[in-house]
Parts: structure tokens; C-alpha cells; sequence
């Protein structure tokens, strides 16, 4: 075996990093997706090369890359039936900042920390008549991600299988290229999410869908619970749990946007009717003459985040502002541009249940304490003379 060591209407600004980076404690909200790919090693026969890729948000201490990581591969007897072939640890090969540049929705991105980190490493895999599974397990998602079901408390995981034709073809699986454009979707406008998924044998054929999003870890716990499960646990693995009945791995978006992707060039056409980070895979299949060689999949999260306001929907109540956001322990909330009168200060949670709701004075500072608040993004209003204003922050605990 040979391993190679080689990473509303609010004014969204700040909506962009609360949402994104909701990390806990090292136990690790810190993963965005990621995915693994393979090709024949190009000199030794019978030997694989393998790349994982993991994206993590790096802000507000959420847990550094795994160095090493544990990979397993499995030896597929029967759909129920996996036997440990090898297991072995990976170093770090690289890590990578990712720009994102501008948004779709017409204002510049603002700083915050989006990072990949790259692993690789090569085994042979024996030409036999069984399929092969390499797996990589690691908890847990980010906390933000409002179509699943307790992120937090779940994992991932990445894996390839290596079926018999597959290997007697020397096929090279389909690669994902940048998803700096395929992170961000604009508030009730129609647009492209771009997948960029090439595949290095030009004669294959590729179909991109939506396919589930496998769970892997745990938060605490040992075996397949911990975080990181050493070795990675056998198929068949287990698929998240939706926090709506609307959502579904076909639709992540759920009653909120459409779901359809197109081909040639892949990409995810979509009008996008809620704010929020949505969690989703994709599935990249691959055909020669018409057989089905297998597929790699891409985990990932959508961002929508609305456009900036238009002059005929400003509302006539001044601007405020919420810091730090997000918050931990307390936020101050800036309302030195009101007149010093009576305001209502209302906090809610997206499903509209009031949080909190106190009077205080303008042209003042209100510092508030998160000890009444939940974790999680949340609404904050100002209310005065039948008008409103509003933005959104985060509650970090």
C-alpha cells in the first residue's frame, strides 16, 4: 500500500457569514460537503489512486481538517454483506481558501473563511469479481442548514465503489471542478447553480442528479457514533432525516424552489422562495457503450440570500445594526439613528415564534444577553408607528 502525503427584505450582508458558519465546539459543526474520486494508477497495474475532497467553514472555531484521516475499504459479498478489506490513516496533502468573489445578487462577498482540504492516497484493489467501497466518516454538518434535521448531531460520508467492470476498463471516475459559482442562490430569482464535473475518459457519457445525502458519525459516542468512526463503519449507510416533509434528497429545496437539473452543461435551474442554507448531494453517473460504470457524489449547501433592497421597498424606519453577529454570550443593537421615543424590539425564530419582545428607547445602544435565546438564525425586528425594519442574526451556544 502506498499513501502520498500531499484542505425580508434585510439588507443580506451580514445574513452571508451568520448563515454559513454556525460552528459549536470541537466536536465539530464544521462541515459544508465534499466528495472522493478515482482513477488507475498510471504505473503500477492493479493499484488505485484516490482523491478526497472535504469543504469546511473556518470561522468561529469550528474544528481544524482531520491530519491524518482513517480510511476504510469494504469487499461487497451481497447488498446486506461487507467485509473489511484494508483500513489505514492518510496525512493532509493540501488546503485551500476558496474565493468566492462576487455574489449573484449584485454586491461584492463579504470576508469570510470557506476552506477545502485535499487528501491522497493509493491501494491496489484486487481483480476479482466483488465491488469495492472506500469510505471516509467524519461528524458533523453545520448547524445552520435548515432543511435537516439536527445538522449538528450528523456526519458524513465520503465514498467510491469500484465495481469489476469499472476496474477491468481502467476507468478514471468523473472529477468535480470549483463550486465557487455553485454555493449561492438569489431570493425569488431565477437562476443557474453550475456543477462543474468533467470526466477524463472524453468517450464517457455523464447524467448529473440529485441523489441522497448519506450520514456518517456521530456527535459523541463510540464506534459509529464518534466522530470519527475508526475504522469508517460498512455499508449500507444510513441517509439523513428531513426537518420538513416537503424535503427530499430529489428536492432540497422542498416547497421552497425547483429542483430540476439540466445537462450538458450539468447545472441546477432554480427560483429560489426562502432564505436559508440548504443541504444537498449530487450524483454524477458514468456510461460507456451504454453501460453504467458507476458514480461519484458531491455533498454540498446552497446559500439563498436576498437581493439588495430597491428604493421603492426601503423602508422609511432608519438602518440598524447587530453586533457581534454572530452572537454568543450578548449583541449590541445599534439604534442611535432612531429618535429617542418609545421601539419595540421583537426576536423570532423563522417558523415567526417570538423569541423575545421588549420596549426600549432610541437613540440608544440596547445590549441584550442570548441566555433567554435559542441557537440558530433568527429574526430580529424594530417596531414603531405601524412600521418595521428588519434583519437577521445568529445565536451561537
Amino acid at each position: 500500500m502506498n499513501t502520498a502525503k500531499s484542505i425580508s427584505r434585510f439588507r443580506w450582508f451580514n445574513s452571508i457569514a451568520i448563515l454559513l458558519f454556525c460552528c459549536s465546539k470541537l466536536a465539530a459543526n464544521h462541515i459544508v460537503g465534499g466528495n472522493m474520486t478515482y482513477s488507475p494508477n498510471a504505473t503500477q497495474p492493479g493499484t488505485w489512486d484516490f482523491e478526497i475532497t472535504v469543504f469546511r467553514n473556518c470561522s468561529s472555531g469550528g474544528a481544524q481538517f482531520d491530519d491524518p484521516i482513517g480510511i476504510g475499504i469494504y469487499r461487497k459479498l451481497d447488498s446486506l454483506t461487507y467485509e473489511l478489506f484494508a483500513d489505514f490513516s492518510v496525512e493532509l496533502a493540501q488546503t485551500t481558501l476558496i474565493d468566492l468573489q462576487n455574489l449573484p445578487c449584485g454586491s461584492p462577498a463579504p470576508a469570510f473563511c470557506f476552506e477545502n482540504g485535499v487528501y491522497r492516497f493509493s491501494s491496489p484493489i484486487p481483480a476479482d469479481n466483488f465491488t469495492y467501497i472506500v469510505e471516509y466518516q467524519r461528524c458533523c454538518r453545520n448547524a445552520a442548514v435548515i432543511n435537516l434535521i439536527q445538522p449538528e448531531d450528523v456526519g458524513i460520508t465520503l465514498f467510491v465503489e469500484l465495481s469489476p467492470l469499472a476496474r477491468a476498463l481502467g476507468n478514471s471516475s468523473p472529477r468535480f471542478g470549483s463550486i465557487a459559482s455553485s454555493f449561492f442562490g438569489c431570493l425569488h430569482q431565477a437562476g443557474e447553480i453550475k456543477f462543474e464535473v468533467v470526466d477524463p475518459d472524453v468517450s464517457d457519457s455523464l447524467v448529473v442528479a440529485f441523489c441522497p445525502i448519506i450520514s456518517g458519525g456521530g456527535k459523541a459516542g463510540s464506534n459509529c457514533e464518534s466522530p470519527k468512526p475508526a475504522p469508517p463503519c460498512p455499508p449500507p449507510f444510513s441517509t439523513v432525516a428531513f426537518s420538513d416533509t416537503t424535503y427530499s434528497f430529489s428536492k432540497p429545496l422542498g416547497q421552497w424552489g425547483t429542483s430540476e437539473i439540466a445537462q450538458n452543461p450539468p447545472r441546477w435551474l432554480v427560483t429560489p422562495k426562502r432564505l436559508g442554507l440548504f443541504g444537498y448531494a449530487i450524483c454524477a453517473s458514468e456510461f460507456r457503450n451504454g453501460q453504467f460504470l458507476g458514480s461519484v457524489r458531491q455533498e454540498f449547501q446552497l446559500l439563498v440570500v436576498d437581493a439588495p433592497v430597491s428604493t421603492n421597498e426601503v423602508s422609511a424606519l432608519p438602518d440598524f445594526q447587530i453586533s457581534p453577529n454572530p452572537a454568543h454570550d450578548f449583541f449590541e443593537i445599534g439604534l442611535h439613528n432612531f429618535p429617542s421615543e418609545n421601539l419595540t424590539i421583537r426576536i423570532s425564530n423563522l417558523a415567526g415564534k417570538i423569541c423575545m419582545e421588549k420596549i426600549v428607547k432610541g437613540g440608544s445602544c440596547q445590549k441584550i444577553t442570548t441566555a433567554g435565546l435559542p441557537a440558530g438564525l433568527l429574526n430580529l425586528e424594530i417596531l414603531t408607528d405601524g412600521q418595521r425594519t428588519t434583519r437577521q442574526f445568529v445565536v451561537l451556544k
